[in-house]
C-alpha cells in the first residue's frame, strides 16, 4: 500500500512539472525598432538579431496580416510601392522548436523620393520657361514656356529628343529632367490683291517679313479705272502709296472703280424702262453695256427709241461711253402672250403686241408623238382647234396643252424562289418578257431574305454582296442591260405585317417583320428612308382584302402620304384574283392619294401570263420613267392586255391634284382587242357621277365640265368591257378648301 501510495505521488509531480511555463521553454522574445524607408527602396531586416531568447537558433518567422515578406526563414524584405507616403505597421512571429510562439511589432514609414526639374531657354533672350523645381515621385508637373512678343514657341527638348510641341506640357515625374524650351523669330505673310483693274507693287517684295519690318504698298488703276481705296486688315485709307509695319499676317486689297457716267432714262405715253446694269451696281462706267427693256401698262405697247438710241428692237442694247439720254416712246396696244404645255409638246405661233381692234389668229402644232387637246385661258378651255382666231381687245394669256400619252404594262408585284414562290428573278424576268410585257417587280418577302447585313440603328437590312436581295438587284441589272429596250426587270420587297402587307419600290435596304413587328415602327421606317433616298421612295398597298382591314381599316396617315401613292384594285393568279374596288373607294374616302394597280401576286412559273396588268403613262424610258410614272400617279388596273386610258382634267394628267374651280374632264380609252360597254365617272363614296355608253367600240373620246362640291373631292374613271372585264384609272383630286 505504501509503494502505491509514493508512485503515484511522483507521477502527480512529474505531470505538474510538465504543465509549468516556468519550468519549460519560454516563447522567443522579438524586439524590432521601427523603420523608415524611401519609396523605391528595399528595406532587409536580419531577424535573427532581434530574438531575445537563450537559443535563437531553429527559431521561425512569419508575417501576419502585413506588409513585406519572410526570405530563407531569416531576413524580413520589403520595397515598398511608388505610392503616396504612408505608414505600414508590421506584426512578425517567431516560434522556437518547442512550439512555443512570440510577436514581434514595428512600424514602417514610407517617406517620398524627390527628383530635380531643370530648365532653359534657346535663344535665352527669345522667352522664359517656368516650372523649375524638386518634385515628388509620380507628381505630374507643369512647365510653360512664355515667347516674348517677337518670337514663336516651337517644342520643348530633353538632349536634343523632341518631347511636347505644347507650350504647356505636363508630365508624371520618375527622373530627374532638364528641359530646353525652343524659340523662332515671328515671321508675317502679306498678301495682295485687287478688286477691280490695276496692278499693286511692295517694296520690299518678298514672302514673308519679319516682325516690325516696314513695307511700301504702291496701287496704279488700268486704263479707264481709277483708285478708291486700300483696305488693309478691315482698316481703310484712300491713299494708293502707304507705309505698313508688318505685326502680324497681312491682307492688303486695292480697291479700283471704273470711271463713271450718267444714263437719262425717258417714256413717252404710259410705260417705263427697266435696265439691266452689266458691269456697275449703279452709274454707269465706260464702256459698259446696258440692257434697256420697255414695259408698257396695261393697254398700252412699245413703239420705238429715241434720243441716243434708235430702232424698235426690245429690248435693247446701249454701250456706256459718255452721258447718255434714251426716251421709250408707247401707244395704246393688247399683248397676246402664247404658252407651250408642256414646251417639249409642241409649238405655238402668233402671239405679240397688237393695236386694239386687230385680228389675231394663233396656231398649235404638235409635235411627233405628242397630242393637241385644248387651248385654255386662266381657268377655261376657249378653243379645242389648233387653230384660234380671235379679235383684241385686252391683253390674252393663253397655253396650247399637249400630251404624250406612252402606254407600258406590266406587273408590280410578284415572288420567286427567294420567298414562297417559285425559279429565280433571271427565269421570272425573262418568262414575263415572253409574255409580251413590259416590265416585271420582283417583291419576295422580305422575312425570306437572307445574307444581308443588319443596321440595329434604324432597324433595317443593309444590301450585302452575295445575299438573296443582292443577287436579285444583280439579275435585273443584267437583264436590263441585255434587254433595255425590250423590257424593265425591277425590284421591291413586300413587307408582310399582320396588319397588312406592303410592297416598297426603289430602296437600298429593307426591312422585315421578325425586327419590326410593329406597323407604327415600319411608318417611321418609311418616312426616314423616304429621305434618305432623296424622295424617290414609292409604296403600295397590297391585296387590302387581306386582311379585311388591313392597316387600322386604311386609316389615312398624312406624313404617309406622300410614300404611299398606289393600291391594288385587283390582285392574284386566275384561280385567285379578286377585285379590291370598295378597298379603293375606302382608301380615297379616307384621305390618301393613291393610284389603282392591278398585281398577279405571281407564286407560279407564270410571271405576265394572266390579263390583269398594271398600265403606266410613261414619259421616258426605264426604270426612271416607271418610278416617275408611279410616284405621279399615273397608273391604272387593268383586265385586259393593251388598255390604253388617258384621263386629265384641264389638261393634268390622272393622280394630279387640279386646284382649279371648273374641271374639264378630258377622257380616251383606247383597247384594240377588248371592245368597250361603257365608262364611268366614280366620285366620293363610290357613286357614279357621269355615264357614257358605248356598246362595242374600241376607242372612246369623252369630255364634259364639272364644278366640283366644296371640300376635298376625287374622281376617276370605271371602264367596263363587253367581255366583263374591268379597268380602273388613278383618281384626279381637288384641294381641301
Amino acid at each position: 500500500m505504501r509503494r502505491k501510495l509514493f508512485w503515484l505521488a511522483v507521477l502527480t509531480v512529474i505531470a505538474f512539472l510538465s504543465g509549468c511555463p516556468s519550468l519549460s521553454h519560454k516563447p522567443p522574445v522579438l524586439n524590432i525598432p521601427d523603420q523608415t524607408v524611401v519609396q523605391g527602396s528595399l528595406l532587409e531586416l536580419h531577424l535573427p538579431c532581434y530574438v531575445i531568447a537563450k537559443d535563437a537558433e531553429g527559431v521561425t518567422f512569419a508575417v501576419i496580416d502585413s506588409v513585406g515578406e519572410i526570405v530563407e526563414n531569416s531576413t524580413y524584405r520589403y520595397n515598398p510601392e511608388f505610392t503616396t507616403p504612408r505608414e505600414e505597421h508590421v506584426q512578425i512571429t517567431a516560434t522556437n522548436p518547442h512550439g512555443r510562439v512570440g510577436s514581434g511589432f514595428f512600424k514602417i514609414s514610407i517617406t517620398p523620393k524627390y527628383y530635380e526639374v531643370s530648365l532653359s531657354a534657346s535663344p535665352t533672350d527669345a522667352g522664359s520657361a517656368q516650372g523649375a523645381g524638386s518634385f515628388a515621385h509620380g507628381t505630374i508637373v507643369e512647365v510653360k514656356a512664355s515667347p516674348d512678343e517677337e518670337w514663336n514657341f516651337i517644342d520643348w527638348t530633353e538632349e536634343s529628343t523632341r518631347v511636347s510641341n505644347e507650350s504647356e506640357y505636363m508630365f508624371s515625374i520618375t527622373y530627374n529632367r532638364h528641359l530646353t524650351a525652343n524659340f523662332a523669330l515671328k515671321t508675317y505673310r502679306l498678301d495682295t490683291s485687287t478688286h477691280g483693274q490695276g496692278v499693286v507693287t511692295r517694296i520690299p517684295d518678298k514672302q514673308e517679313y519679319e516682325h516690325g519690318e516696314a513695307v511700301e504698298l504702291n496701287a496704279v488703276a488700268s486704263e479707264g479705272w481709277e483708285f478708291s481705296k486700300w483696305v488693309i486688315n478691315g482698316n481703310q485709307t484712300d491713299v494708293p502709296s502707304t507705309k505698313i509695319t508688318m505685326t502680324e499676317d497681312t491682307s492688303a486689297v486695292a480697291y479700283f472703280s471704273r470711271m463713271q457716267f450718267s444714263l437719262t432714262l425717258n417714256a413717252e405715253g404710259m410705260g417705263h424702262v427697266e435696265k439691266e446694269v452689266i458691269f456697275s451696281p449703279s452709274d454707269y462706267s465706260y464702256e459698259t453695256q446696258i440692257k434697256l427693256t420697255a414695259i408698257p401698262n396695261a393697254g398700252w405697247g412699245f413703239k420705238y427709241w429715241g434720243g441716243d438710241l434708235s430702232g424698235s428692237n426690245n429690248p435693247e442694247m446701249i454701250v456706256i461711253d459718255e452721258d447718255k439720254e434714251v426716251t421709250a416712246n408707247f401707244f395704246e396696244a393688247a399683248t397676246v402672250s402664247l404658252e407651250a404645255n408642256p414646251p417639249e409638246g409642241g409649238s405655238v405661233s402668233g402671239e405679240g403686241t397688237y393695236f386694239l381692234g386687230d385680228h389675231v389668229e394663233v396656231n398649235a402644232k404638235a409635235n411627233t408623238g405628242w397630242i393637241f387637246i385644248n387651248w385654255t385661258e386662266g381657268d377655261y378651255t376657249v378653243s379645242t382647234s389648233l387653230s384660234y382666231s380671235f379679235e383684241v381687245e385686252e391683253d390674252r394669256q393663253l397655253v396650247a396643252n399637249f400630251v404624250k400619252p406612252t402606254f407600258i404594262w406590266g406587273v408590280p408585284h410578284s415572288h420567286t424562289s427567294y420567298s414562297d414562290g417559285v425559279g429565280s428573278p433571271a427565269q421570272a424576268y425573262e418568262y414575263a418578257m415572253s409574255q409580251n410585257i413590259d416590265f416585271l417587280f420582283i417583291t419576295d418577302h422580305s422575312c425570306y431574305l437572307v445574307g444581308d447585313r443588319y443596321d440595329s440603328e434604324h432597324n433595317q437590312f443593309l444590301e450585302t454582296e452575295g445575299s438573296l436581295w443582292h443577287k436579285t438587284r444583280i439579275q435585273a441589272e443584267d437583264f436590263n442591260s441585255e434587254y433595255a429596250d425590250a423590257f424593265t426587270a425591277l425590284r421591291g420587297f413586300e413587307m408582310t405585317l399582320g396588319s397588312g402587307h406592303l410592297d416598297v419600290y426603289n430602296t437600298t435596304n429593307y426591312v422585315e417583320r421578325n425586327t419590326m413587328p410593329k406597323l407604327s415602327d415600319f411608318y417611321q421606317w418609311l418616312l426616314y428612308v423616304y429621305e434618305e433616298e432623296g424622295g424617290q421612295v414609292i409604296a403600295s398597298f397590297c391585296h387590302p382584302f387581306r386582311p379585311s382591314d388591313s392597316f387600322n381599316n386604311l386609316a389615312y396617315v398624312p406624313e404617309l402620304d406622300k410614300v404611299i401613292q398606289m393600291i391594288e384594285v385587283g390582285n392574284g393568279e386566275p384561280h385567285r384574283y379578286t377585285r379590291a374596288e370598295s378597298y379603293y373607294i375606302k382608301a380615297l374616302d379616307n384621305g390618301w392619294h393613291v393610284g389603282a394597280i392591278n398585281a398577279q401576286d405571281n407564286h407560279n412559273y407564270n410571271w405576265g401570263k394572266p390579263d390583269n396588268l398594271t398600265g403606266l403613262v410613261v414619259f421616258q424610258e426605264g426604270p426612271e420613267g416607271i418610278y416617275e410614272a408611279m410616284q405621279s400617279r399615273r397608273v391604272y388596273a387593268t383586265e385586259t392586255r393593251k388598255l390604253e386610258m388617258t384621263f386629265l382634267a384641264n389638261g393634268q394628267w390622272m393622280g394630279s391634284v387640279v386646284p382649279e374651280k371648273v374641271l374639264d374632264f378630258t377622257i380616251v380609252v383606247y383597247d384594240p382587242d377588248a371592245p368597250i360597254k361603257k365608262l364611268q365617272v366614280i366620285t366620293n363614296g363610290g357613286l357614279v357621277l357621269e355615264t357614257l355608253e358605248v356598246s362595242g367600240k374600241n376607242h372612246v373620246q369623252w369630255g364634259f365640265s364639272h364644278v366640283p362640291s366644296p371640300g376635298r373631292q376625287w374622281f376617276y374613271i370605271r371602264v367596263t368591257h363587253m367581255n366583263g372585264a374591268m379597268a380602273w384609272s388613278s383618281p384626279i383630286f381637288t384641294p381641301v378648301k
